[in-house]
C-alpha cells in the first residue's frame, strides 16, 4: 500500500486522462473517525451493500481490498466522489490521488441542493446519494488537485495565527473594559490582575511574531511561490497577509486564475435577480463566498482609498455622482482582483502606469 503522498510545489501528480464514460461510481461520506461508502454501476444499481471503513491508512487498505473483489473495476472506469469536508477528507484524498484513482471532491452545499428533498438521513444513505450524484453529473467531473506539502503547512500556520489574533483582540477588549470599569468606579487597579493580562497579551504577541517568521520562511523556501507573493504584494492595498491567503486558497495560484471565477469565489461579483415581469431586484453579490478573502479585500479597499491615487480618485468621483459607498467599495475590491490576476499572468510587478487600463 502506498504511503500518504504529498506533492512539491513545482511538480504535481499527472492525473490520468478522464474517460468519456464512467462505468462505476463510489460515493464517500466522510466523518472524523470513519467513512461510509456505496458502490454503484452506470445504471444506478448497487454492486454491494454500503460498507464502513476507518478514516485512516488502514481503512484505505480495506477499501482497496473491497474494490479488488470486483474484477471489472479499474482506475480508469471508476469515479470516486465525496464531499469536501475540510481536514476529515484530506488523508483519504491524498491516498487515493497518490495511488492514481480518479477522485472528485465537490461542494457539500451543491451536492445537497442537487440531490433534492430527502426523507430521513443516515451515513450509508448519504454515501449512496453521493454516488448517484456522481453518476448523474459525471460530465462535470473535475479531478481533485491536492494542496502541496508547503501549502498544507502554510494552512496550519495561518489557522494558528488567526486563532491567536482572535484571542488577542478578545483579551485586549476584555482588559480595556475591565480596567475602565474599575477607573469609573474609582476603584484601585489590582496590580496582579493588570500583570496577568499583560503577561497573556505579551505571550500572544510573541507567538504571533513567531508564526509570522515561520510563514515567511516557508514561503521563501519555494522560489516560485515567493516570487508570486511578492508580485501580489506590489499592488497598492494588498499586504502580506492578503497575499498569503490568496496563495493558499488558489492552491499556489494554480486554480481560480480567471478574474471572473475569483470574483465569484470571493463574493464580489454581482448577480442579476429577476423573474418574470414582477420580480426585478437590483443586482447583488451572493452570500456563498470565501468570507476570509472578501474581508481581506475589503480592508485593502478601505486602505487604498485613503491615499492619493487612481482608486482614491475613482472612489471620490463615484461617490460624488451619488453612487452607494459600499457599491463603490465592492467595485474597488473587484479591481484589486483584476490586478492580482494580471500580475500573476504577466509574471511582472504591478506598475502604476497600468492604472488607466485597469480602470477603463
Amino acid at each position: 500500500m502506498p504511503a500518504c503522498v504529498f506533492i512539491t510545489h513545482s511538480k504535481f501528480v499527472k492525473m490520468p486522462l478522464v474517460p468519456t464514460n464512467f462505468t462505476y461510481f463510489l460515493g464517500i461520506d466522510f466523518s472524523k473517525a470513519t467513512i461510509d461508502l456505496s458502490l454503484i454501476d452506470h445504471t444506478g444499481q448497487k454492486l454491494c451493500k454500503p460498507f464502513k471503513v476507518p478514516n485512516n491508512a488502514k481503512g484505505f487498505a480495506q477499501l482497496l481490498v473491497e474494490l479488488e473483489r470486483h474484477e471489472n473495476i479499474t482506475k480508469d472506469n471508476l469515479m470516486i466522489i465525496g464531499e469536501h469536508t475540510g481536514r476529515y477528507c484530506l488523508l483519504m484524498a491524498h491516498l487515493l490521488i497518490g495511488d492514481g484513482w480518479l477522485f472528485w471532491l465537490d461542494n457539500p452545499t451543491q451536492i445537497k441542493k442537487r440531490i433534492g428533498i430527502q426523507k430521513g438521513k443516515s451515513d450509508a444513505k448519504d454515501a449512496f446519494q453521493i454516488a448517484q450524484y456522481g453518476r448523474r453529473y459525471a460530465d462535470e467531473f473535475v479531478a481533485y488537485q491536492p494542496k502541496t506539502e508547503l501549502l498544507l503547512q502554510l494552512d496550519v500556520l495561518l489557522k494558528q495565527y488567526e486563532s491567536c489574533m482572535r484571542s488577542y483582540k478578545s483579551l485586549m477588549l476584555n482588559y480595556k473594559d475591565t480596567t475602565q470599569t474599575l477607573i469609573d468606579c474609582d476603584i484601585a487597579l489590582d496590580e496582579e490582575l493588570v500583570s496577568s493580562y499583560q503577561c497573556q497579551i505579551d505571550q500572544l504577541k510573541s507567538h504571533m511574531a513567531l508564526l509570522e517568521k515561520k510563514m515567511d520562511a516557508l514561503i521563501q523556501s519555494d522560489q516560485k511561490l515567493n516570487k508570486q507573493v511578492k508580485l501580489v504584494m506590489s499592488i497598492p492595498g494588498i499586504g502580506r497577509k492578503t497575499a498569503r491567503n490568496f496563495a493558499l486558497y488558489t492552491n499556489g495560484f494554480t486554480r481560480l486564475i480567471s478574474a471572473a471565477e475569483l470574483k465569484s469565489y470571493c463574493g464580489v461579483a454581482p448577480f442579476v435577480y429577476e423573474s418574470g415581469t414582477s420580480v426585478k431586484k437590483r443586482s447583488r453579490v451572493h452570500p456563498h463566498a470565501n468570507k476570509r478573502l472578501k474581508t481581506l479585500l475589503h480592508l485593502g479597499a478601505l486602505s487604498v482609498i485613503r491615499y492619493p491615487g487612481e482608486l482614491q480618485t475613482y472612489y471620490n468621483r463615484k461617490v460624488a455622482e451619488g453612487k452607494n459607498k459600499m457599491l463603490v467599495l465592492n467595485n474597488i475590491r473587484a479591481k484589486l482582483i483584476d490586478r492580482i490576476v494580471a500580475v500573476i499572468k504577466r509574471n511582472t510587478p504591478y506598475l502604476k502606469s497600468s492604472d488607466d487600463l485597469l480602470l477603463s
